[in-house]
C-alpha cells in the first residue's frame, strides 16, 4: 500500500468525508476512528509496557501496518483526533476521556520510535492551541492542558518504558560521537 494504490484509497478515505453533508454522520465516522484507534493504542501500550512481548506491529507481515512509519501516522491522527476533541468538548468526563487518549496515543507514539511523528505531535499541539485562540478571540488556560499531558506522558513514558530509555540514550551517543569526530581528542577543530 505505499505507491499509487495507497495513495488513491487515502485519497478515496478523504473525498467520503469531505463530501458528508451531515455533521451527525461526520462526528459518528470521528468518533468510530477514535475508539477504534484508541483500542489499537491499548492493545500496543499493554505489549510494550506488561506484557513485554515485544511483537512489532508496525512491521510483521500480517499486521495492518507493515511500515513503523505507517503506524506512526497513524498514531499521531490519532492523537491529534484526541486533542482537537478535547479542546472542543464541553463535557469534563469528554474532556478527561479525551486528554487520556491524547496521553496513551503520545506514548504509543514515543514508543514506536518514529522521530517525524514526534515533532509533527508537538507542532500540531502548538498549532491546536494558536488556532483554537484565535478562533475563540482569547487564549484559554484549558488549551495548555495539551502541553502538559504531552511532557508529563513524554516523562513518564522514559522513565516507564526501557527500550525507549534505550533509544534515547543511543540517539544521544550517537551526536556525542558523531561531535567527537568534528573535534580531536585534545579539543582542537580538525582541518
Amino acid at each position: 500500500g505505499e505507491g499509487l494504490l495507497g495513495f488513491l484509497s487515502y485519497l478515496v478515505y478523504f473525498m467520503m468525508t469531505a463530501f458528508m453533508l451531515s455533521e451527525r454522520r461526520k462526528k459518528i465516522v470521528t468518533y468510530l476512528f477514535v475508539v477504534s484507534s484508541t483500542l489499537v493504542g491499548c492493545v500496543i501500550f499493554v505489549d510494550y509496557i506488561f506484557l513485554d512481548l515485544k511483537y512489532n506491529y508496525a512491521t510483521e507481515t500480517n499486521m495492518i501496518f507493515h511500515n513503523s512509519n505507517h503506524l506512526g501516522y497513524y498514531l499521531l491522527v490519532a492523537g491529534m483526533f484526541h486533542g482537537i476533541l478535547f479542546v472542543t468538548a464541553k463535557k469534563l468526563l469528554l474532556k478527561i476521556t479525551h486528554v487520556l487518549g491524547f496521553m496513551l496515543m503520545t506514548a504509543v507514539l514515543l514508543m514506536n520510535d518514529t522521530w517525524g511523528c514526534q515533532l509533527a505531535l508537538i507542532v500540531g499541539v502548538l498549532f491546536i492551541i494558536i488556532v483554537y485562540s484565535v478562533g475563540t478571540g482569547k487564549f484559554r488556560p484549558s488549551t495548555t492542558v495539551l502541553l502538559l499531558a504531552m511532557t508529563v506522558t513524554v516523562i513518564w513514558s522514559y522513565h516507564a518504558n526501557d527500550r525507549l530509555r534505550v533509544n534515547i540514550e543511543n540517539n544521544i551517543l550517537q551526536q556525542l560521537f558523531a561531535m567527537e569526530d568534528i573535534f580531536d581528542m585534545d579539543g582542537e577543530v580538525d582541518e
